[in-house]
């Protein structure tokens, strides 16, 4: 649920950082390859938004 605040604030750097992740995934997992920092950024945006996506429809209901 954090990437509306991430959007908000201008946290480039949250998604630069989440890129490096996912080029070092890339580096220690064979057949997973990236061919640029941006190819990275771009998957963490849309892992990013697929993330809050999932929470907002499976998050669990509070029992009242």
């Amino acid at each position: 649920m954090t990437f509306p605040i991430t959007v908000l604030t201008l946290g480039l750097f949250y998604f630069v950082l989440n890129g490096l992740m996912f080029q070092l995934a890339a580096s220690l997992i064979p057949g997973f390859e990236l061919d640029s920092l941006a190819a990275a950024v771009g998957g963490a945006l849309v892992m990013s938004i697929v993330a809050t996506v999932l929470h907002v429809f499976l998050k669990p209901r509070r029992k009242k």
